[in-house]
C-alpha cells in the first residue's frame, strides 16, 4: 500500500512538474521586433545672387568687375578689373540659400585663386558668418571686401580673378534617448 501510495503521489508530482513546464512555455516567448529606418535628407546650400558693390568702389573699372554664380551654384567667380592703385577696392555681396531639408551651418568663406597675389586682401568683418546656422529654406547675405593692400609698393595696375565657395557643415540635433526595459507584469508575479 505504501508503494501504492509513493508511485501515485511521484506520478502526481511528475504532472505537476510537466504542468508547469507547459505552463512557462505558454506564458514565455519571443518577441522579434523588426523595422526599417529611412534617411530622407538632403543638404544643399547654393548661391542665389552675388554681386559687385558699385556705390562703394574707389579705384576700379565697375562697368567690367563682375560677380558671377556658376550654373551648379556652388562656386562664385569673382573679377575686379583695373584696380588703379593701392588701397583700391569694392566689397562684393553675396546671398546663400539652404535649398535642402537639413540645416547647416556656415563656417565661411573659401577662397581660390588669390594665393599668387599677396598684394590683394580679401576680408570680412570679424564674426560676419561664422557659425551662422542657415534652416531649409533660409537665407544668409555675405558681404567681404577685395582691396589692393594700401602697403603694397606696386604701382601697375591690377585686375584680379578668383572663386568664392561657401564652407558649412551640418547642423542638427543628435538623438540622445537610451533603451530601457519595463515590464508590466514582473510585479504581478
Amino acid at each position: 500500500m505504501k508503494n501504492k501510495k509513493r508511485n501515485y503521489v511521484i506520478v502526481v508530482l511528475v504532472v505537476l512538474l510537466l504542468a508547469l513546464a507547459v505552463g512557462y512555455a505558454a506564458f514565455s516567448d519571443t518577441l522579434n521586433i523588426t523595422g526599417t529606418a529611412n534617411a530622407k535628407g538632403t543638404f544643399d546650400m547654393q548661391f542665389t545672387s552675388a554681386k559687385i558693390d558699385t556705390a562703394t568702389a574707389k579705384g576700379i573699372n565697375t562697368t567690367e568687375s563682375t560677380a558671377e554664380i556658376s550654373q551648379d551654384k556652388n562656386t562664385v567667380t569673382v573679377v575686379v578689373k583695373d584696380l588703379a592703385y593701392p588701397g583700391a577696392g569694392t566689397n562684393v555681396t553675396v546671398v546663400a540659400k539652404n535649398a535642402g531639408t537639413v540645416p547647416a551651418k556656415l563656417n565661411g568663406l573659401t577662397f581660390t585663386g588669390l594665393n599668387d597675389d599677396a598684394d590683394i586682401k580679401v576680408t570680412f568683418p570679424d564674426g560676419l558668418v561664422e557659425n551662422e546656422v542657415v534652416q531649409p529654406g533660409g537665407t544668409c547675405t555675405i558681404t567681404f571686401s577685395v582691396k589692393w593692400d594700401k602697403e603694397s609698393k606696386l604701382t601697375t595696375e591690377k585686375t584680379i580673378e578668383f572663386t568664392a565657395k561657401l564652407d558649412y557643415v551640418q547642423e542638427t540635433e543628435e538623438f540622445t534617448g537610451t533603451p530601457n526595459h519595463s515590464d508590466a507584469n514582473a510585479n504581478a508575479l
